[in-house]
């Protein structure tokens, strides 16, 4: 029958698996409304162990549902490959186990977790099971449950988690749009394009063009959403050669300053993207898409990063960040686009939601603790191949 239980715990290690179920091995605070959160407090747990106040607790379930629980863990772990790395190396070596700390001479880097999931034990036999004080707790997640489903709704259970507790259930309750549901085909999506750019080119700003995206939909031109791209004009500024590449990338936007970093040192390629950059166009930055309530969690995201994608230079280079994409204008944003401010736990779950969607579409890192991802070669698939292979 199953339950959902309130995990508090500190992880000691993570073990994901291809074959076998992926774990997640630490100790369960399952007495506590909180969890130890200094480094000497964590470094106690066998202290609280033999008091009582924790057990040991081996939480397995999909790579997936693992990855999910450590993505809204309270601290980010470099030690946990970026997602489509993880699922390389575990294809490669059949198991990948990272360790938060060390069980003999902990340090006090243990992970805290604290959410809720469904397990398929009942809630008599996890209390029976912390009656007879077994060494271990066992537990396995529901195969149906999923971190990422019960944030937005889609179980249409209400939200119970801590850390979402006071978060307006209707943000995530897509009820009320079955109607659209049904009928919506994203074949029948179409993109209007305005940019803007200078003439004369006597500042480092007019290399970059701003292009505002109007997303219609159907025969009416339904507007359902916008977007906003920055193209700096990388064949203009290297035909003038009047300024520092730097300069064109630091006065328009922090976005764009920070894509810098991530390509150039001192206005030249970094020598490891030399040969996957070496015939590359303009620079495409995607910086906002927002979209009406109705017509988000349908798997778009991907789809209209590659459709805009598409409408730029066969040799372009089109970045950006798989992280929630809200209006360029915020008030805007939240009046016409219905967009509420995301929590922490929210926009880490939007994001692992969003990096798997645009990396569908062909958008990957470049270097591994890339901020960004990227397409450089777009046209396999194409954003209509794409919508084609999500309804095969």
């Amino acid at each position: 029958m199953g339950c959902e239980l309130p995990i508090g715990m500190l992880a000691m290690y993570v073990r994901f698996s291809k074959d076998e179920p992926s774990e997640l091995f630490g100790f369960w605070y399952f007495k506590e409304m909180g969890l130890p959160s200094s480094v000497v407090e964590k470094q106690a747990f066998f202290m609280d162990l033999m008091a009582e106040r924790c057990c040991q607790v081996s939480l397995k379930g999909s790579l997936d549902q693992i990855g999910e629980i450590i993505g809204v863990s309270e601290q980010e772990q470099s030690r946990i490959p970026p997602y489509p790395e993880l699922i390389a190396a575990v294809d490669q070596y059949g198991t990948i186990r990272v360790a938060f700390d060390d069980l003999s001479a902990p340090a006090g880097t243990s992970l805290g977790v604290d959410v809720l999931v469904k397990v398929k034990e009942s809630q008599d036999t996890v209390i029976r099971e912390l009656k007879n004080g077994n060494s271990v707790v066992n537990l396995e997640i529901d195969p149906e449950w999923s971190l990422l489903n019960r944030i937005f709704g889609a179980d249409g259970d209400s939200l119970h988690d801590s850390d979402l507790a006071e978060e307006d259930e209707t943000f995530f309750d897509d009820s009320s749009h079955d109607d659209i549901d049904a009928k919506f085909d994203p074949h029948y999506i179409s993109l209007e394009l305005k940019s803007w750019g200078h003439i004369h080119r006597d500042d480092p700003s007019d290399y970059v063009s701003t292009v505002k995206i109007d997303i219609l939909y159907a025969e009416e031109q339904k507007k359902i959403g916008e977007g906003q791209v920055i193209q700096v004009r990388m064949d203009q500024f290297l035909s003038d050669d009047n300024f520092s590449l730097f300069d064109v990338f630091d006065c328009y936007s922090q976005e764009l300053h920070e894509l810098y970093g991530e390509l150039f040192i001192d206005d030249e390629l970094r020598p490891s993207l030399e040969d996957e950059l070496c015939d590359m166009g303009n620079i495409v930055l995607i910086e906002s898409i927002a979209l009406k309530p109705e017509y988000r969690g349908k798997g778009l995201g991907g789809i209209l990063a590659l459709a805009i994608a598409e409408r730029f230079g066969g040799q372009d280079l089109v970045a950006l960040k798989p992280w929630p994409m809200n209006s360029s204008d915020p008030e805007d944003g939240e009046q016409k686009w219905g967009m509420k401010p995301l929590t922490k736990t929210q926009e880490k779950l939007v994001a692992k939601k969003l990096r798997k969607s645009y990396m569908s579409a062909g958008f990957k890192p470049l270097f591994r603790g890339s901020e960004h991802l990227f397409l450089t070669h777009y046209r396999i698939p194409t954003a209509t191949q794409l919508i084609d292979g999500r309804d095969s």
